[in-house]
């Protein structure tokens, strides 16, 4: 009887199995049905328990998305996959695909995997390119930027000039979710294929006008008639938080589907920082320049550590490769922020002004080389502070000076650091 019963439950229970996974197999394909007519395109069902595509056109990029089944031993997995085919005036032969475990070893029999000095970068992407200068041409600063958004919130990624391919993990079952997705990797497909305002924005940035790139980045997604950007407007959010403004942040973030976990951290730091630091103008400079001082005496952070202001100590701990972007501007904030530094560096760029919208009142603007991150190849791989210096004040490009400020920002993708109120010491 015992037996017979074992049976029963054991059928009854496979039973259910069948239905259950029967229930959830026509479950995704409705939600992939709606996203699919959400995003104008089309969905293929598939017969049985395999499932279904989708394909189609948005505004000029070829999209197929589908269920790709991995396998690693003796396991298999589940990935949806988005592939994009974009516009490209670019004809050369590359492939970058995102680091795994693995990738040490596949290096190890002939896989190549070429350096570009650009940390961040290299510690993310496998990078197979048999022409360095025409990689250079192509990895323009929206590009790069574009490629490491995706690397962050997708297990797998794949680029060529003229095609992507992004992986995550589970067969998506949540329409809204998908429909995100592959709105964003569309929107960064176009970044890909015609990237040039965006640099102009990013170049704009890398000068130290964070405050003009910010408008820029919000011109280039406030188009009469057209959807914005999420991936710009990623970049405008990020700039925002780099300025402290986290009020205005979180209105850009607020308007961007969410479909991976790092938007949501990136709120949660702009939501912690709704204002930035008020600076003050400061006085004209005093043409004679004072005796050096002796080092700041090291910080004691909100997290109750002390904290080294040593510029080399600083730069290693902000710029830590592996540390996503939106942990170095918290640190930043809970650890560095206002605090006086008395670093050195090479000039690079002086410009006086009498109007600035990254510091107040009148002054000169010094882009100063401070350090560097990485073994540079193909992009600079530089730490520049950006120093606020008063009216008058003597500096020429290529002179060794070293300054005392205010530490009152820093931005992390373009290895900016900010001084206020900052003198020649």
């Amino acid at each position: 009887m015992g037996a017979l019963f074992g049976v029963v439950f054991g059928l009854v229970a496979a039973g259910g199995a069948i239905l259950a996974a029967r229930g959830r197999h026509e479950r995704i394909a409705e939600a992939w049905g709606r996203a699919a007519s959400d995003l104008g395109l089309s969905f293929f069902p598939a017969s049985g328990m395999a499932h279904g595509e989708i394909r189609g056109d948005i505004r000029g990029v070829s999209v197929h998305v589908d269920v790709h089944m991995r396998k690693s031993g003796d396991s298999r997995a589940a990935y949806t996959r988005v592939r994009l085919m974009y516009p490209s005036g670019v004809n050369e032969s590359f492939y970058l695909s995102k680091q795994q475990p693995f990738s040490i070893f596949a290096r190890l029999f002939g896989q190549r995997d070429m350096i570009i000095g650009d940390p961040t970068f290299d510690s993310r992407v496998v990078i197979d390119a048999p022409d360095p200068i025409a990689l250079d041409r192509f990895l323009t600063p929206a590009r790069r930027m574009a490629i490491l958004r995706m690397m962050e919130s997708h297990q797998y990624v794949d680029v060529s000039a003229r095609t992507l391919t992004a992986e995550a993990f589970r067969v998506e079952e949540d329409g809204r979710a998908l429909v995100a997705r592959i709105g964003h990797l569309v929107d960064i497909a176009l970044v890909l294929s015609a990237p040039s305002d965006v640099d102009l924005a990013l170049q704009q940035q890398r000068h130290g006008d964070l405050a003009d790139a910010v408008q820029s980045l919000h011109t280039i997604n406030d188009v009469q008639d057209m959807p914005p950007n999420s991936f710009t407007q990623f970049l405008e959010a990020e700039a925002l938080v780099a300025m402290g403004d986290g009020e205005q942040a979180s209105q850009v973030l607020d308007d961007l589907p969410v479909f991976d976990a790092e938007l949501g951290e990136w709120k949660m730091v702009a939501r912690n920082h709704p204002k930035p630091v008020e600076l003050k103008p400061i006085a004209a400079a005093n043409l004679s320049r004072p005796e050096p001082e002796s080092q700041p005496q090291p910080l004691q952070s909100t997290l109750e550590e002390e904290v080294s202001l040593d510029q080399q100590s600083v730069i290693d701990d902000l710029f830590d490769s592996e540390r996503p972007g939106y942990e170095v501007e918290q640190r930043f904030f809970d650890v560095y922020e206002s605090a006086t530094v008395e670093w050195s560096g090479t000039v690079r760029r002086v410009r006086e002004f009498r109007s600035d919208r990254d510091f107040p009142g009148a002054g000169v603007k010094a882009t100063i080389v401070i350090g560097s991150r990485g073994d540079s190849k193909l992009v600079s791989n530089q730490i520049q502070a950006i120093v606020h210096l008063p009216e008058h004040t003597s500096v020429e490009p290529e002179e060794h000076v070293g300054f005392r400020g205010t530490f009152v920002r820093t931005d992390r993708y373009m290895r900016n650091l900010f001084v206020a109120n900052a003198e020649i010491v």
